[in-house]
This record gives C-alpha cells, sequence and structure tokens, in this order.
C-alpha cells in the first residue's frame, strides 16, 4: 500500500508513521487533508528555566505535548494529520509514542513522525580522532 493510499484509507485506526526524509516531498499528498503542525521544540521552555537533569527534563516535556494534543484532539471534527517536527526529541528523552497513542488514538487522527536525515559530514572538520558522526543514528534510534 502506497502512502497515498494509507492517507485515503476511510479510517485510520492509531496510526503513527515514522517519516525520513524532506517534509516537500508529501506536502501535495498532504493537502487535501486538514494538517496540523506540531513542533516539539516550541514545547520546550527557554534554556534558562530547562532543568539539568534528563529525567525532570521529559518530566516537562512529557507534561506540555499531552496538553497540546488534548487540545488539538478537541478540535479534531475532521479527518485530521498531526505532522510532528524534531520527533527526534520523543526518543532523546524516552518519551515514545504513548501520548499519541493516548490523545489522538482514533479513526479520524493520523501522526506522522518527521525526522529529517542528518547531512553526513567530512572527518576533517573534526580536530579529535575520538569525535565522529554518525548520521545514520538517529534513524536508527526509530
Amino acid at each position: 500500500m502506497t502512502f497515498s493510499e494509507w492517507l485515503a484509507k476511510p479510517v485510520w485506526s492509531k496510526e503513527v508513521v515514522a517519516y525520513i526524509g524532506s517534509a516537500d516531498s508529501v506536502e501535495a499528498t498532504l493537502h487535501p487533508l486538514r494538517l496540523v503542525q506540531l513542533d516539539l521544540l516550541d514545547l520546550c521552555p527557554p534554556d534558562d528555566e530547562w532543568p539539568n537533569h534528563i529525567e525532570d527534563r521529559a518530566e516537562i516535556l512529557t507534561a506540555k505535548l499531552d496538553e497540546r494534543l488534548k487540545q488539538e484532539r478537541d478540535g479534531c471534527q475532521t479527518r485530521t494529520v498531526f505532522w510532528v517536527r524534531n520527533a527526534s526529541l520523543l526518543a532523546r528523552y524516552r518519551i515514545g509514542l504513548r501520548p499519541f497513542y493516548d490523545w489522538l488514538g482514533g479513526g479520524r487522527t493520523f501522526t506522522i513522525l518527521h525526522i529529517d536525515r542528518i547531512r553526513e559530514m567530512d572527518e576533517g572538520l573534526f580536530q579529535s580522532p575520538l569525535l565522529t558522526c554518525d548520521a545514520g543514528r538517529l534513524v536508527d534510534y526509530f
């Protein structure tokens, strides 16, 4: 089944997909549907208010994500696609996909976790042999 056919299904059933690549290539496919864009970085507090411990950061981000998804769910009277940018934060803070299933797990919502590929970097940019860039690591997380 192609992505277009999947979107055209009459009912979605707790659909959450990870999309790796450029947003431009799917924008036309999503055009006839109601699209809600959510950038997870917008849910993070300013740097000076961001706690040091990863567990505290995860708790704050989870609470803000739950709040935002609950608000958006209440407005989903028509079929809606949620385009989630910076989805890597879900893996970084071990939040996972549960908030999307809890709040958007119905037949009218479809969630796309957008993951941009990291460009390969010239190894000459690193001053130390201890530093490397694994461009595929983020993709492998998912």
